[in-house]
């Protein structure tokens, strides 16, 4: 047939009144007839959905309850009575449209730019993630920098039953670790509006994943930003990058979790490594690189004098190997320590690269040209 009815009966629409599979008895001759209208859409119209083509044939009388896609909508539509359930949309326009068995099937074969979850919970709701009304994912997703992870729903909103943070739960796993939101309880602080983006990715529950998609920002970083719990790990102290930092807040006591602990004057008190008396810094920023030893802190920061690093950073005083090492300055031969009195050969801890001798005439012979006594330095 023409239009929008692929397959019709042969029979006398007069005497037939309220068939829409009825199309009127056929005067042509040459015309193919079929058993059923099943035989008819799988032998003439075999490319097309058979449930689709049997329905607009009028013989079911039925929809299909198949899903297609309304790119329109950024979503899939189902295709049963508009009214009957918030995916229902009636059937599609053409009759030509794929159609599949689920919600999924359709979001992975049309839309699959498009985050799945997003998208079969816009399909399957009829709600647009992106409508000002709209509660959001409650999942997690890059900010509009890029230099962090947050959620996908509206700070200090109330949650209501069916909203769909109540089974993501994005705050129970680590390093969060909050209880469960249910119901009437405060939308957190965590959540930055519902993005308008049909194209953003969403990661569930899980931050690192979320963190671990901004390549130009530390993982352990981004997800202390992110969640807003402190890392404990260290980094370069930004006033004085000499020295290293332990990411905590002052005033943390040891417990349960606490693997640095702090006075409430901001220094470590406790740490896994003898960090004791480093400084305290609760605040961050994405460029920040963390690192869980003080040592490696120094090491990657101050790598020509990583030692005086560390006792700068605890605040305490290298004590020094006492060997000789040539002051090039001096064109003298100094002790490797910061004793101070007279008649002592000690002026500043060696550098890494100074080159330490056992003793002061090993360190002279460096020094051929200059006799014994004025060689060696001497405080006055």
């Amino acid at each position: 047939t023409s239009g929008d009815q692929p397959c019709a009966q042969d029979c006398n629409t007069s005497s037939s009144a309220g068939d829409e599979a009825c199309g009127g008895t056929v005067s042509k001759t040459g015309v193919r007839l079929y058993e059923s209208v099943a035989e008819c859409c799988s032998t003439a119209y075999g490319w097309l959905n058979k449930d689709l083509c049997a329905a607009m044939s009028g013989n079911t009388g039925a929809d299909t309850d198949l899903w297609y896609v309304d790119y329109g909508a950024n979503a899939c539509k189902k295709d049963c009575a508009v009214g009957s359930d918030p995916a229902c949309d009636g059937r599609p326009d053409d009759i030509t449209t794929p159609m599949y068995t689920s919600a999924a099937a359709c979001c992975s074969a049309k839309l699959s730019w498009i985050d799945k979850d997003t998208c079969e919970t816009s399909s399957t709701t009829g709600v647009d993630p992106t409508d000002s009304d709209s509660p959001g994912t409650g999942e997690w997703r890059k900010n509009s920098a890029w230099s962090s992870c947050v959620l996908d729903c509206t700070a200090g909103d109330t949650i209501e039953t069916d909203d769909p943070i109540i089974d993501v739960q994005p705050l129970v796993p680590a390093p969060v670790s909050a209880p469960a939101l249910a119901a009437n309880d405060a939308y957190p602080d965590e959540c930055d509006g519902v993005i308008s983006d049909s194209s953003a990715v969403f990661y569930d529950a899980s931050v690192s994943n979320c963190c671990k998609s901004i390549n130009w920002v530390q993982e352990e970083t981004c997800v202390s930003i992110s969640t807003g719990v402190v890392s404990q790990m260290f980094f370069a102290d930004p006033s004085d990058r000499t020295k290293c930092v332990a990411h905590q807040v002052p005033g943390t006591a040891a417990g349960t979790g606490v693997t640095v602990a702090c006075a409430g004057t901001g220094d470590v008190v406790s740490a896994p490594s003898d960090a004791t008396g480093v400084t305290c810094q609760k605040d961050i920023t994405p460029d920040t690189k963390l690192y869980s030893t003080l040592e490696k802190c120094c090491e990657a920061n101050v790598n020509w004098d990583s030692e005086s690093c560390v006792h700068e950073s605890r605040g305490t005083e290298a004590p020094g190997s006492l060997k000789y090492y040539v002051d090039w300055t001096l064109s003298q031969c100094v002790q490797d320590c910061t004793v101070v009195g007279s008649g002592s050969s000690c002026k500043e801890l060696a550098k890494k690269w100074d080159v330490l001798y056992n003793d002061a005439n090993s360190c002279c012979e460096r020094l051929s040209w200059l006799s014994r006594s004025k060689c060696v330095y001497i405080q006055t």
